[in-house]
């Protein structure tokens, strides 16, 4: 009798084994550093939600002039294009003839006092343009900022709001998707769209 009970227990402990050490590990998702595309962009791919204010910073300058191109034309760095709307809370009511006030650092993280800054007149849709190069991160260490672009949006000599937008998509858990705007490759550099929500 005590042969057949042998079996049994080896036959349950090969069966253990098999299921505690030679099943396949599920994988690990890393769900911060790519943003999926739903989550950011255009208020269609995301819910909606105002856009969080952000820092407006030492740089900015009131007297920028109206241009859709902000970059010189002998500018060193990749082309970048910027679309969107400027929308009221309802993320619906386009805020018509809003001015876009925009600055950014150029392709080696610095400043500049004439270039690199302007601002865009959205149209009776709330649609608004601009193209400039992919500006980069400045500093280092804890004082380390990534790559972003600063705007105000105005409107009859009101500022409803300030903040930046950003790039890299590892940023999701840190900044939000109101914030992130996702990039596209194309030929000549990249094309990027964000929807800006604001309370007027």
């Amino acid at each position: 009798m005590k042969q057949p009970f042998l079996i049994v227990v080896l036959v349950a402990a090969l069966l253990l084994f098999a299921v505690t050490f030679l099943r396949r590990p599920e994988p690990v998702i890393d769900t911060v550093s790519v943003a999926p595309k739903e989550e950011i962009g255009e208020i269609s791919e995301r819910e909606c939600v105002v856009t969080v204010a952000d820092a407006g910073g030492p740089y900015y300058q009131a007297n920028s002039p109206f241009r859709d191109e902000l970059s010189p034309p002998d500018a060193i760095g990749e082309s970048l294009r910027i679309t969107g709307r400027i929308l009221e809370d309802d993320c619906v009511t386009p805020v018509s003839g809003a001015t876009l006030d925009i600055w950014h650092a150029d392709a080696s993280g610095r400043y500049g006092e004439d270039w690199y800054r302007g601002k865009v007149q959205a149209g009776d849709s709330g649609e608004y343009g601009f193209e400039t190069i992919r500006p980069a991160a400045y500093g280092s260490g804890l004082t380390q900022r990534p790559a972003h672009i600063h705007y105000k949006v105005l409107k009859d000599g009101q500022e409803l709001l300030t903040s930046q937008m950003y790039f890299d998509q590892s940023l999701l858990s840190r900044v939000g998707p109101t914030r992130l705007v996702a990039l596209e490759k194309i030929d000549d550099g990249w094309l990027g769209r964000l929807d800006i929500v604001v309370t007027p």
